[in-house]
């Protein structure tokens, strides 16, 4: 029916054809959309989110136009959906969005490194938040947040040595005029640390300034005890 030539032409087309089909395939079970859907695993409430982050991308590109408050708003919610799937893909979205507006806006704007320096705690890269966190308390000295979010990552993540801990606490109470939070969060780590004596001191000064608290009074007679 067909001659030799046809026959190469029909074969050579079809050969494009399932090429062209497979490398369809290839790109939509690679794409992102692909992927989230087998993440999310149907769940039509994370699913709708995560077509609503899109869209608030897609406007953001539409306008060419990035505020802060778009950055903080999709990057949370970015981090939201890691929040509720605890998977790091989501997370590392997160992490990309707030990395962005560091360059846009993180010389000026303590909001951008702290957020990122949580995001980068959840992938594990205690480093890098250390160093967000850092830059966040350059930018604004006096915002308490995230000398306790360092604290915490020395305590708890990083196994940082006492004092270094103890530093973070004390250069925070100084920048923040002696921030009552702050002080019994060294109170109370100083306690679970065993440093007694330090920690009795620390909490016969929250009794005198708070004398109707008789869990701090509870807490000065165990650490007498303990001193004995």
């Amino acid at each position: 029916m067909f001659n030799s030539k046809a026959k190469i032409i029909i074969l050579t087309a079809l050969i494009c054809l399932l090429v062209a089909l497979g490398g369809g395939a290839i790109y939509y079970y690679s794409s992102e959309g692909y992927q989230v859907k087998k993440r999310l695993a149907g769940d039509e409430q994370l699913l709708a989110v995560y077509d609503r982050i899109k869209g608030q991308e897609k406007k953001n590109k539409q306008e060419g136009k990035i505020t802060l408050e778009r950055v903080i708003i999709i990057g949370n919610s970015w981090k939201g959906l890691g929040d509720q799937t605890q998977d790091k893909f989501f997370y590392q979205k997160s992490l990309a969005v707030y990395q962005e507006g560091i360059k846009l806006f993180g010389e000026k704007n303590v909001l951008v490194y702290w957020n990122a320096g949580k995001v980068a705690e959840y992938l594990e890269d205690y480093n890098l938040a250390e160093s967000y966190y850092r830059q966040s308390i350059a930018i604004s000295p006096s915002y308490e947040d995230p000398y306790r979010n360092l604290a915490d990552l020395y305590r708890f993540k990083m196994n940082k040595d006492p004092k270094d801990i103890i530093a973070v606490y004390d250069e925070g109470m100084e920048a923040t005029a002696g921030n009552a939070s702050l002080f019994l969060d060294k109170c109370s780590y100083l306690r679970l640390s065993a440093n007694y004596a330090e920690a009795l001191a620390c909490y016969k000064i929250l009794s005198k300034n708070y004398p109707d608290n008789s869990g701090y009074k509870e807490v000065i007679q165990e650490l007498e005890s303990k001193i004995k």
